[in-house]
């Protein structure tokens, strides 16, 4: 499930939590019956990608070489 447009609720430094539209999309649901501990970092960037391409644009992370290439530098 991804959730859009949550981000403009809630404003930065208030607790206050402003009525806003929000989109709630349900994907299907992720096959883990074959998955293997030894595998966990391929399947966490498998789910993030489903994620991110279930994003609308305005919400999508910046992507940069390193981050292509799994650097956080």
């Amino acid at each position: 499930m991804v959730l859009t447009g949550t981000h403009l609720a809630w404003r930065k430094g208030t607790l206050h939590i402003r009525p806003t539209p929000i989109t709630v999309k349900y994907l299907p649901p992720i096959e883990t019956d074959n998955w293997t501990a030894d595998k966990i970092d391929d399947y966490i960037k498998m789910v993030h990608n489903i994620y991110i391409e279930n994003l609308p644009e305005s919400q999508k992370p910046v992507i940069s070489e390193g981050t292509l290439n799994g650097s956080t530098s």
